[in-house]
Order: structure tokens, then sequence, then C-alpha cells
């Protein structure tokens, strides 16, 4: 009777061998395996913009006229709204704008209804892109797009906007300090 479940034991130890083998097998043949999995650091989210922020006029090259400028971002996941108060020349100015990083349509009140804005996180920086259609006449028919980055320092002290062509060309350079 012995001899019997002799045979039933090792037929027992082969099939969890070969079970062992099966799971193992795809780990032994792919080299580096675990190597890659901790050479590779964790891609981080995007930046948090949000803040209270302040013009640093001696970085910036904006419009003169345009002095006393604050910034408020507030973000939350793929929403990210700008509130902007200064003043040119003696007149107030206040816009506020939302974008989206999740492909809904972005609102910006001051682009006109021949625009089409897009946001999307490009690495760490958030890029804006504003295609806006000129159609003066039936002979001219032209797209203006600009793009506006926003990056934030890595001590998350300073954020600065710049606004080029689509040729690269700088608009303008945009440098706040954190105030909150």
């Amino acid at each position: 009777m012995l001899s019997r479940c002799k045979p039933a034991t090792e037929i027992a130890s082969l099939a969890r061998q070969f079970l062992l083998l099966g799971c193992l097998l795809p780990l032994i043949l792919t080299p580096g395996h675990a190597q890659d999995s901790k050479s590779k650091p964790a891609q981080p989210g995007p930046p948090n913009l949000s803040g209270e922020w302040s013009l640093d006029p001696s970085r910036s090259n904006l419009e003169k006229e345009i002095h006393d400028y604050s910034l408020t971002v507030v973000q939350h996941g793929s929403e990210i709204h700008f509130a902007k108060r200064y003043w040119r020349r003696k007149r107030e100015v206040k816009e506020e704008s939302t974008y989206y990083t999740d492909g809904r349509a972005d609102i910006d009140p001051k682009m006109g209804i021949n625009s089409k804005l897009e946001t999307r996180w490009r690495g760490q920086k958030l890029v804006h892109k504003a295609t806006t259609a000129l159609n003066l006449s039936q002979s001219f028919d032209h797209q203006f797009v600009t793009y506006e980055e926003w990056t934030i320092s890595n001590d998350g002290e300073t954020l600065t906007r710049t606004t080029t062509t689509e040729a690269g060309s700088l608009l303008s350079r945009a440098v706040f300090k954190r105030v909150y």
C-alpha cells in the first residue's frame, strides 16, 4: 500500500515544481525586470500652482503702464482658475479665466468667439494654446496662435508666465513671487 502512495506524492511534488516554475519563468526570462522597477523614479504629478502671487516687475517684461499686479490661482484637479488684478495707467483691470487640462473647453471671457483654447500639462509646465481666427475680409483669413506657459520654481516660491507666438517670438514674461 505504501508503494501506491509514493507515486502520488511524487506526482504532487512534480506538479508543485511545474507550477512554481511556471510562475517564476517570466521573471527569470525578463532580464533586469526587478532593476527597471527600482531604477525608474515615479513620475511626479503636475505641480499645484495655487496661491496668492504678486508681480516682480524687476524680473518681468510687461507693458510699462502695468503696475500693482496681483494674481490668485486656485487649482483643483484638472481645473485651474486664474483671477488677475492690476492697474494699467490709472485704470484698475480685473480678469478671470479658467483652464481645464482634461480636454474641456477653457473659459476666457477676453478671447473672442473665433478663438479655440486648449490647455495641457507638458511635463511640469502648464501650456495654454490660444488659436484666434482673423477674418477681416473674404480675401484675408489668418490664424494667430499664442502659447502661454506657466512654470513654478522647485521651491514653490516663484511662478513664471511666458507668452510666445507660434513662431517662438517672446511677447511677454511675468514673474510672480508667492505672497501666500
